[in-house]
Order: structure tokens, then C-alpha cells, then sequence
């Protein structure tokens, strides 16, 4: 079987490509597996593709690489591009003339910390950002374009609020925004 290639029959049409990588460490030498997978634009399913493993850490230069191992006619059908907003991933998706968008999960696991079960003190910062968590998770699922506009308009609201000492909320807040729009 690993003698054989994978090969990829996939459906007519444009695909989105889906990657993720997830860091290795073996022997102290550190490795990526750089794992994609392509999905017609108009379905649900998604065909994984082969995974490339390459040395050192998660990098532009080497999802370059992994990206290249896959066929060229399938690269050429690749529309759009779903990632964990890699960095790199902008640029590398705008080589190609694809679409890139951020996984919704990730894009919301910017805020992670701001939802505790166990009881805690409610502190400003603390209201602030499930203010900001929350306004994320609606801002992913509102269908509407004007409702979305302000929910943005909020969380650029809330921004000037948050204390001193919350220094990266402010630009996770940002950079949230700047993606959703």
C-alpha cells in the first residue's frame, strides 16, 4: 500500500483547500506534519490528502513545500483556503488567487480564557472580554450584513476599555475584526 501513490479522484468544479499543521518533537528534533484537505466548493465532504511531514518548525516556507506536493491540476482548481491564519498564509494564498479565510475555531479560540466555569471575581477586564467572546461567536454565525457591521462596531467599542494590563486583548480584538470584515 505505501508503495502506491495516493491519488485524489475528486468531483468536477472549484475546491477549498483545508490545512492545519501539528508540531512534532522526536529525538529533540522538531518536525511539522503539514495535513490538507480538499473540498468541492458546494459540498459538505472533504477528501483528505496525503500528509507531508517536514523537518523543523510550522513555517511559510515550508507549507510552501507541503502545498507544492500536491497534483497541479488540483492546485489550479483550489479557489479558496481555509487556515488557522498561519503565518504566511495570507501572502501564500494570494500567489495562487485563492480566497483565504480563517477557521471559524480558531478565530474564536483567540478569546480562549475569556469563558470560566468555576466562579470568579468580575472584574472589568474579565466583562470585557466575554463581551468581546461573545460578540465573536455572533459576529461567525449572524446572516446578516448590517447586524454584523454592528457587532464589529462593538468590539472596535470595546477596545479603548480594556485595562492597561490586558495588553494583547486589544489587538486580539483587531485582528479579529480585521478578518470578519
Amino acid at each position: 500500500l505505501a508503495d502506491q501513490p495516493h491519488q485524489l479522484i475528486l468531483p468536477d468544479g472549484p475546491l477549498v483547500l483545508i490545512a492545519d499543521a501539528l508540531r512534532l518533537k522526536h529525538h529533540g528534533c522538531e518536525h511539522a506534519l503539514y495535513s490538507m484537505a480538499l473540498k468541492p466548493a458546494h459540498r459538505s465532504l472533504a477528501f483528505l490528502c496525503e500528509p507531508v511531514l517536514l523537518e523543523g518548525r510550522e513555517s511559510a516556507g515550508r507549507w510552501r513545500q507541503a502545498i507544492g506536493c500536491l497534483p497541479e491540476l488540483l492546485r489550479q482548481r483550489i479557489a479558496a483556503a481555509v487556515t488557522d491564519g498561519f503565518p504566511g498564509a495570507g501572502p501564500i494564498c494570494s500567489d495562487y488567487g485563492w480566497t483565504h479565510q480563517r477557521c471559524h475555531w480558531h478565530m474564536l479560540m483567540m478569546f480562549r480564557g475569556s469563558i470560566h466555569l468555576e466562579p470568579r471575581p468580575r472584574t472589568l477586564l474579565r466583562r470585557i472580554r466575554n463581551v468581546a467572546c461573545r460578540a465573536a461567536w455572533l459576529a461567525l454565525n449572524v446572516p446578516d450584513s448590517d447586524r454584523l457591521q454592528d457587532i464589529l462596531g462593538l468590539m472596535t467599542a470595546l477596545i479603548p476599555m480594556v485595562p492597561k494590563r490586558a495588553r494583547k486583548l486589544p489587538g486580539i480584538i483587531r485582528r479579529f475584526v480585521i478578518d470578519v470584515y
